[in-house]
């Protein structure tokens, strides 16, 4: 009878152990690394500091499925060979997912044949309740850092089935602060905006602009967006600029 007893009680010691040595191996195994044509993974995420903050810049909605597939793609448009700079990641933080420093198959160029992906099965899969639709998209143009004046490419991010014709944008950010905002749409040599809404924007949760384009031209457009935060006297002003192509083409 001890002899069962002590075999129970170094069993279960050495179950106790792998479960700790098999977390720390899935820890490891997610956390933010090279791996060969981008880095990937979990990692602490900086305090931003800004009143507002781009995360994402996408064309409609993600066309991927309710889950999440075994491969993620993304696709942008460039009017011209730019340098550009890709991050996925988390909209809401639950793993402080990221992926960023993209080396594409080949370089950057003009059209939309701007394209990379990458098997959910090396970090994604790991990680609990997270889909796809959980996921922002920011290709930001020239500089990987973030300004007060951005250019971005939004990207066109799907799974399998890729949309033919762009016909609305998603525009989501990270609020510093409580803030009564105005933004607005403009086309590039045009005084007048497309687009002017009034926004309430909160700090616990993100902002998300939409801009439907299906009767909009092609050539180069403007988010602006200004306003105060609450409370105070304090302006703020924040524009970015984007190419509209309405045709992707296959």
């Amino acid at each position: 009878m001890l002899a069962t007893k002590g075999a129970q009680v170094i069993f279960s010691f050495v179950l106790v152990l792998c479960l700790l040595w098999c977390g720390d191996v899935v820890s490891a195994d997610v956390e933010y690394k090279n791996r060969g044509n981008r880095s990937e993974g979990t990692r602490t995420m900086p305090v931003s500091g800004a009143d507002i903050e781009l995360i994402s810049a996408t064309v409609d909605k993600p066309t991927g499925e309710m889950g999440l597939p075994q491969l993620l793609r993304l696709r942008f448009y460039l009017p011209q060979s730019i340098p550009a700079f890709v991050t996925v990641r988390e909209l809401k933080n639950q793993h402080f997912y990221w992926l960023d420093k993209v080396i594409p198959k080949r370089s950057w160029r003009a059209g939309f044949e701007n394209q990379f992906q990458w098997p959910s099965a090396d970090v994604l899969q790991k990680l609990k309740n997270i889909r796809q639709s959980d996921l922002g998209v920011l290709v930001r143009l020239d500089q990987a850092i973030k300004t007060q004046k951005e250019r971005i490419a939004p990207a066109v991010f799907y799974s399998r089935i890729t949309p033919t014709r762009v016909s609305e944008y998603r525009f989501v950010f990270k609020m510093g602060r409580d803030a009564r905002l105005v933004y607005e749409i403009y086309k590039k040599g045009v005084a007048s905006p497309l687009m002017k809404r009034p926004y309430k924007a909160y700090s616990k949760k993100n902002a998300y602009i939409n801009w439907k384009s299906k009767n909009a031209k092609e050539g180069w457009y403007r988010l602006h967006i200004s306003g105060r935060a609450m409370g105070t006297t304090e302006k703020w002003k924040y524009e970015l600029e984007f190419y509209h192509q309405p045709v992707m083409g296959p």
